[in-house]
């Protein structure tokens, strides 16, 4: 019986420590249906909006296409002057279009592209010039419409049109195609269409990710809410929602149709106005969210087994060597009854007391062991110890009561007419001699522990309200100090903390006599009194870690951080320590060295004026007051900082100044992009285009158009007619300029230009 409540006893300690975040676990389970949802939810979002990223950024380059055909002569004669009678003859002049078309670049998902001209009946695109119309259905047609009607239809005037995607032939294969449209303007006509057959399969690659279309549906919506492309679910579910429920902002939100709850993910484009769309039904998400919470259990449930398996094991270890130990002690012994409901640990305890109680041996061994205790447990508190709830009992139980007021004393032995320390047989000897002088000394309470080698503690009581005692006792360490040192040939070195109350206190009152030990003792003085160096100390407070911030501060520019640590420093050795000259001295030194790490550990590219840094540091020698010297140092510090911050801006503000100089100066270029721009400065485009946003705080493109819009401003409020200045701010007609200025200031440039003269009258 006795062996089983051991056993038992142990398996359920251990499961109660076991158990307890298993049951936290289940208690969490369900944040795991939020957090699917949410994760669901974010996921489509996250990929909607690159996808829009993605083709906002191929529209972009379409643009550029669009931008640069229509400002080409060779075009620009095709729309205007060229006839259905004069293509015949003027050959040169289609071939040399065709030449220039051929050279732009065609995006990926654009396997080819088609310029209509009305004017002289003819079509070209970067393979084929169709000089006859009717040969043009070969090599495309839109959705079977005839070819005379899809040409009439293409006469009308576009700007950033879609048609929907529909099976589409282009060079003789078929294949589902969205069209994307923008009309040929020159003047303020329109003079022919652009045509941008693009596959729909490569948006829908772009929309789908591990829920889309695996458990819900997508599809895209141009600005007059016309679906353009779909992409029904894998088990054929699709369902467009109302469109008055698609709003014109990006996000997440629960609508329902037929009485059925959906997630609705939408994400809009405002350069081309297409808003992606994907819905989720919640009966699909209620299956993932299924899905996690069975996984989660069946972890749980494994961890479970496996754990209760290895705590069978251990506990039956374990419980095996306590109840051998338990019977090899109590044999051949009578043992008192303990009740059969005793706690295991509890049974255990009293085991072990019974057999003490009935052993004279064993107790006898166990009271000469008390001092040894005694020691282990007062080093303990001088070390910082945990203080349980049973210590107190512990410490009164081995005879140790601290309910007044004590000192805590630190002695340490070095011989007198050498450098090093006592050697341990002699250390011994001295401090077995210490502790007999110090019992016939000092009549009162008292603990004595050896925490070192050469180093004895002392917990002495002391009566705070007699400062007669408290000389004598300072009397009496001082005596001993001379003896050992005139008679044994022995430095006895003595700290003495401050007064302290309760056993709690006692930690930091060994502190004070090892702060003291090992920085007090920089004259010819055997004792030391905390009391006498708590406002005025004789060493200098600036320990390694201090030394790291302050380097890492300066290093990486931060001038707050470094005057702080500097104020830091100067507040703890200079104000609340009013060090003496020397140990300021030292401190400076210190300091001074710290800089030189600091030089030694900066970088090529960091730039720091020399000259000046001499110059300060010559005056920081020539300079005698200390005060004075540690404003030095600080300056010092400072300008180091400035010079390190100064560097690493120079950096980022030359890379921004020169790409801002750079547009300035080509912003009439209608052949201006984001490749072109990062080829000149050597970045590969994505790079250049995320620094340019992260220096500029926009895109390439929305800053291109804002330099040029803010010239446009300015040459408005002169009477350049719009064409003019289109042509001078790098747009190929006042059609574009007009579209572009609407989008950035809210109104048209005659609009603009009527309010900035309204003005001027009033002014």
């Amino acid at each position: 019986m006795s062996n089983r409540r051991v056993y038992i006893g142990i398996i359920l300690s251990y499961l109660g420590v076991f158990l307890l975040p298993l049951i936290v676990c289940l208690i969490l389970l369900n944040d795991t249906a939020r957090n699917t949802q949410n994760s669901i939810c974010e996921s489509v979002q996250v990929n909607l909006e690159h996808t829009r990223d993605t083709m906002d950024n191929n529209f972009h380059e379409l643009n550029g296409i669009v931008t640069n055909l229509t400002a080409n002569t060779n075009i620009c004669y095709l729309a205007t002057q060229m006839t259905a009678e004069s293509k015949n003859v003027e050959y040169s002049r289609l071939k040399q279009a065709k030449e220039y078309i051929a050279m732009l670049q065609v995006q990926t998902f654009v396997e080819e592209y088609y310029v209509y001209f009305p004017k002289p009946e003819i079509a070209v695109s970067p393979r084929m010039l169709f000089q006859n119309l009717d040969s043009m259905k070969f090599f495309f047609c839109y959705d079977d419409v005839p070819l005379e009607t899809w040409l009439n239809q293409m006469q009308q005037e576009y700007n950033q049109a879609f048609f929907p995607a529909k099976p589409t032939v282009q060079n003789m294969k078929t294949e589902d195609r969205f069209l994307y449209v923008q009309s040929l303007v020159i003047g303020a006509e329109s003079r022919g269409t652009f045509i941008f057959p693009i596959r729909a399969a490569v948006i829908a690659d772009l929309m789908e990710d591990y829920y889309i279309p695996r458990v819900g549906w997508a599809y895209v919506l141009d600005d007059e809410k016309q679906t353009i492309v779909s992409i029904p679910s894998d088990d054929g579910e699709y369902l467009e929602i109302d469109p008055e429920l698609i709003t014109g902002t990006s996000g997440v939100r629960e609508v329902v149709v037929d009485g059925q709850k959906m997630e609705l993910v939408q994400v809009r484009s405002d350069y081309v106005g297409l808003t992606y769309v994907a819905v989720i039904p919640e009966k699909h998400i209620a299956g993932e969210i299924m899905q996690q919470q069975t996984r989660l259990v069946w972890l749980t449930v494994g961890v479970l087994l496996i754990g209760m398996g290895c705590i069978t094991l251990l506990s039956w270890r374990k419980g095996k060597r306590i109840t051998q130990i338990l019977q090899m002690i109590f044999k051949g012994k009578e043992q008192e009854k303990i009740p059969i409901g005793t706690n295991a640990m509890v049974y255990i305890s009293q085991s072990v007391q019974n057999l003490i109680d009935t052993n004279a041996d064993l107790r006898d061994g166990i009271l000469r062991q008390e001092p040894v205790t005694r020691e282990l447990l007062l080093e303990r508190l001088l070390m910082g110890g945990a203080y349980g709830p049973n210590m107190r009992e512990s410490l009164e139980q081995y005879g140790i009561v601290m309910d007044g007021d004590y000192l805590v004393v630190l002695f340490s032995f070095k011989q007198s007419d050498v450098e090093f320390d006592i050697q341990a047989q002699e250390s011994a000897v001295y401090k077995q001699l210490l502790v007999n002088d110090l019992e016939t000394s000092l009549n009162r309470r008292k603990y004595l522990c050896s925490v070192e080698m050469q180093s004895l503690a002392m917990v002495l009581s002391v009566d705070t309200k007699s400062p007669a005692e408290k000389k004598r006792d300072i009397a009496v360490l001082e005596e001993l100090h001379r003896k050992y040192r005139e008679e044994y040939g022995v430095s006895l070195n003595v700290a003495v903390s401050a007064a302290f109350y309760g056993w709690k206190e006692i930690s930091k009152a060994y502190d004070q006599v090892c702060e003291l030990m090992e920085y007090g003792f920089t004259q010819e003085k055997g004792v030391l009194l905390y009391e006498e160096y708590r406002d005025k100390k004789d060493y200098y407070y600036y320990p390694v870690t201090m030394e790291e911030r302050l380097i890492n501060a300066v290093k990486s520019g931060n001038m707050e951080i470094t005057h702080d640590q500097l104020h830091q420093i100067f507040t703890m050795n200079v104000i609340d320590r009013e060090l003496n000259p020397s140990m300021m001295h030292f401190l400076i030194n210190d300091l001074q060295c710290t800089i030189y790490k600091i030089l030694h550990g900066l970088g090529p590219n960091v730039k720091i004026e020399e000259k000046a840094l001499n110059e300060a540091m010559e005056v920081l020698a020539r300079e005698k007051e200390l005060l004075n010297r540690f404003q030095h140092i600080d300056q010092i510090f400072i300008f180091l900082s400035e010079q390190i911050a100064k560097s690493n801006q120079e950096g980022k503000n030359q890379i921004i100044q020169s790409i801002a100089e750079y547009v300035e100066k080509n912003y009439q270029d209608q052949s201006m992009s984001l490749t072109k721009a990062a080829d000149e400065f050597g970045y590969a485009s994505t790079y250049f285009s995320r620094l340019f946003k992260e220096q500029f705080g926009m895109n390439f493109t929305s800053y291109l158009e804002k330099v040029r819009i803010d010239h446009v401003c300015r040459l408005l409020e002169t009477e350049m007619t719009l064409e003019k200045i289109a042509a001078q701010t790098g747009y190929n007609s006042a059609y574009v300029l007009r579209t572009a200025f609407k989008r950035m200031k809210g109104m048209t440039p005659n609009d603009y230009r009527k309010e900035n003269i309204r003005k001027q009258d009033e002014m």
